[in-house]
């Protein structure tokens, strides 16, 4: 009787065991399971950080190549500082794109090894091209060591209403070019 109670003991004992080993069993492959889940997670996660740092690199390469493209054009400014407003060259410069940029930086350096007045007159045409008026003329600072404004070193360009009225309608056209232009390139990305 001893023996029997025993032997019913040990196989309770036994199935107990068989069903504490089957629960840690369904526990662990669930943790498993979870843990693979996080992996994955993580392992998606670092990649779009990794894409999106790649991106970015790219943005920021096309954004230098644009910034030395400009830095360049507003580099040959002294050469015909006294034929372009440099605020119709930075306007320019910040309308343009960078193949144009490129393009324009190149013919003026070639204009200018020949002639001052026609790397000018480029940049007259690329400011044209914008809607703008150019000025063709400006008035050179004078030297005052003594003072650090010098007022405005431009020509007054009186335009008539009609002129003033075309100006302001080619600018808003140009506006809402680069708008659209931005929007575009916005939704690409």
């Amino acid at each position: 009787i001893i023996a029997e109670k025993e032997a019913k003991k040990a196989a309770r004992e036994a199935e107990l065991a068989r069903r504490q080993e089957e629960k840690m069993a369904v526990v662990r492959a669930k943790e498993e399971a979870e843990r693979k889940k996080r992996e994955a997670e993580e392992a998606a996660r670092k990649a779009e950080a990794e894409k999106k740092a790649q991106e970015k690199a790219v943005r920021d390469a096309a954004k230098e190549k644009v910034k030395k493209c400009r830095q360049r054009l507003r580099g040959f400014y002294p050469h015909f500082k006294h034929l372009v407003l440099l605020e119709q060259l930075n306007e320019v410069c910040l309308q343009f794109e960078e193949a144009a940029l490129r393009k324009l930086g190149d013919q003026v350096e070639t204009a200018l090894k020949k002639n001052v007045d026609k790397a000018a007159s480029l940049i007259h045409a690329a400011i044209e091209t914008l809607g703008m008026k150019a000025v063709t003329s400006v008035k050179k600072e004078e030297e005052d060591t003594q003072s650090t404004s010098s007022g405005d070193t431009t020509e007054e360009v009186v335009l008539s209403p009609e002129e003033q009225r075309a100006l302001e309608q080619r600018q808003r056209e140009a506006e809402k070019k680069r708008a659209e232009e931005e929007k575009r390139k916005e939704e690409e990305r």
